[in-house]
């Protein structure tokens, strides 16, 4: 299998993975009898989204590029359905507590954005410095072993 066939399916995956939770957020959950729009769904959504993150850069082993793209199929997908402003998503006027619009939601998928891309970035920084020193500590373990 040549680099660019394992970059391909690299990127399939991750794109699957984002769609998956997409799903899982305006599809499924906001369907059954658990949802009740309460804060606790919402701190759900939110946490679940954050750690998202994590399993992107970790598990899946995403670079930057891919990230951006699988929260915009996200948001693309959010702003076609989002279950009737699950999770108070587009809901206008303070708290939320106005009714569901598409402006609101653009404002609200915008700010999302921006903040998941701003927390991705430092997070990805700090996993290629980090991985950096373990290089620069092991090529240096490796050269005082070598005489």
């Amino acid at each position: 299998m040549n680099n660019n066939e394992s970059e391909l399916k690299k990127f399939l995956k991750i794109i699957t993975a984002y769609f998956v939770l997409y799903l899982i957020h305006f599809v499924i959950y906001p369907n059954t009898p658990l949802y009740t729009n309460s804060q606790s769904d919402k701190f759900m959504w939110g946490w679940s989204l954050f750690l998202f993150l994590f399993l992107d850069i970790f598990i899946l082993k995403s670079n930057f590029a891919y990230g951006c793209i699988g929260i915009a199929l996200y948001d693309c997908c959010v702003y076609i359905y989002s279950a009737g402003g699950a999770y108070d998503i587009g809901h206008s006027r303070f708290f939320d507590t106005g009714p569901f619009s598409y402006e609101a939601l653009r404002f609200d998928l915008m700010l999302l954005t921006i903040v998941y891309l701003v927390i991705y970035l430092i997070l990805f920084i700090i996993v290629i410095v980090v991985d950096d020193i373990r290089k620069k500590i092991k090529n240096k373990k490796d050269k005082e072993e070598k005489p």
